[in-house]
């Protein structure tokens, strides 16, 4: 037994120098995914914002035409695209397999990545603003991010906000698949659904028989 512990003992840090190199050489990256519901901070309302995330290899100029470009618009986000990404640009998006449409224009632009639009009413949101972003988060890869707001405070516009939020997280992974692939397009991820909103009487008579 003590020669065992000996040549344990010997070849531990000869593992532990392994495993450091290995790493140091290949880091690790964020998470692959990120994605809340959060207060707006200047928000005397309470209104809310949504944000999503999702790492991809390569430079932010390799993502932007997944953004910038119809056709690929169309191969992970919506079943029909238009945009055009100068301000004061198009953006349309539809899914008529759910009689889906968004409409929205683009506010401002600034390459490789960032694009901020206004979007009309959509699944139970009213007007909202959208930004679209990408950074260099480590060698060899690239953090695109989604910000959206603002949402109604409340119980209600949380499960709006939630929707959405869910949405995008959907829509994210179809675009990490397809951009990885290269090629094939991914099955479009279905928008947001307007949550059910229960008239005022039938919340408080909820409400009641919770309480009972």
């Amino acid at each position: 037994m003590k020669w065992l512990r000996a040549a344990l003992l010997l070849l531990l840090p000869l593992v532990s120098s392994c495993f450091t190199r290995t790493t140091a050489e290949s880091p690790l990256p964020g998470p692959l995914q990120d994605a809340a519901v959060q207060a707006l901070p200047d928000s005397a309302s309470g209104e809310l914002s949504v944000t999503a995330s999702v790492l991809l290899a390569g430079h932010p100029r390799d993502a932007a035409p997944w953004f910038r470009s119809a056709d690929r618009l169309r191969r992970w986000l919506a079943e029909e695209a238009a945009i055009d990404a100068r301000p004061d640009g198009e953006l349309l998006l539809r899914w008529p397999s759910c009689g889906q449409e968004l409409r929205g224009r683009v506010l401002e632009e600034d390459a490789p990545l960032s694009i901020a639009c206004s979007l009309e009413p959509f699944a139970g949101a009213g007007e909202t603003f959208l930004r679209l972003s990408a950074a260099r988060e480590a060698p060899g890869y690239t953090r695109v991010r989604i910000d959206q707001w603002p949402f109604p405070g409340g119980r209600e516009g949380e499960a709006i906000a939630e929707a959405h939020r869910a949405a995008w997280c959907r829509a994210l992974c179809a675009l990490r698949a397809v951009a990885a692939e290269g090629g094939p397009r991914a099955a479009p991820a279905p928008p947001p659904a307007a949550p059910p909103v229960a008239a005022e009487g039938e919340s408080a008579a909820g409400a009641e028989s919770g309480g009972e």
